[in-house]
């Protein structure tokens, strides 16, 4: 009986273990490919990688709050029926920096008319002007017809550019997980021998916190693919 009970609590300590490889693993490939998608959104200028979704005109192939996985494309190799993703130029989407659209009909010459799945009208029938090949950034990741995405990715971004106006957010977030991960440190220090620990908790909880900020930011810049600067001219002709 004593033989079978440490057998148990040795497969259970290892199932642990794996366990909690894999969750790492899982939070590494997160925040790398985070990490990978705003710095390629930086310096390219366009969705690289990841693409937040913010309405649901594209359900329920692509919903709010998703993080499509794109790839850049020749804007005249596009075809009709496909879904890309494109800078708009004015009009009734001219204060969006991307949107993710089908393209419903049109050509290389006179431009694409592009629709969401889930919208009635075109968006060249709310005002928008016709995509040009040129305006066409990317295209995402299709798997059985249906585009991949990684579900609940894109809210951060969504949070973040509701409070982008405020200097504070960013800030605000990181000192809350601060605050939580060092409550939760105080807590179990009783519980807990410091023997147990493999890594000392100075390193693992500001690690951790670190990782959710990188994350946060990076999926902040994932969702901006330029800076917009308000500027006004003088009487004098400077800026």
């Amino acid at each position: 009986m004593a033989a079978l009970q440490v057998g148990c609590r040795e497969r259970s300590a290892v199932l642990e273990r794996t366990l909690n490889i894999v969750v790492q693993a899982v939070l590494y490939l997160v925040v790398g490919l985070a990490l990978a998608s705003a710095i390629g959104t930086a310096i390219l200028k366009y969705p690289f990688l990841l693409a937040p979704i913010r309405s649901n005109s594209m359900y329920p192939l692509l919903q709010r709050g998703d993080a499509a996985i794109v790839y850049p494309v020749d804007g005249s190799e596009v075809a009709l029926g496909d879904i890309v993703i494109f800078r708009p130029r004015g009009g009734s989407l001219g204060g969006q920096a991307a949107v993710i659209h089908r393209v419903v009909s049109g050509n290389n010459e006179e431009g694409f008319i592009t629709r969401g799945d889930a919208n009635e009208r075109t968006d060249q029938e709310t005002g928008a002007a016709a995509v040009k090949p040129e305006d066409i950034q990317a295209k995402p990741l299709m798997m059985g017809g249906k585009p991949l995405r990684l579900r609940l990715l894109g809210y951060p971004s969504l949070w973040l550019e509701h409070y982008q106006q405020s200097p504070y957010a960013l800030p605000s977030a990181l000192g809350v997980v601060f605050v939580l991960l060092a409550g939760s440190e105080l807590s179990g220090r009783g519980k807990r021998s410091r023997k147990a620990r493999a890594t000392p908790a100075y390193v693992i909880y500001p690690a951790a916190g670190l990782a959710i900020g990188l994350i946060l930011a990076a999926a902040q810049l994932a969702g901006s693919s330029f800076l917009i600067l308000n500027y006004e001219v003088s009487e004098a002709g400077r800026g």
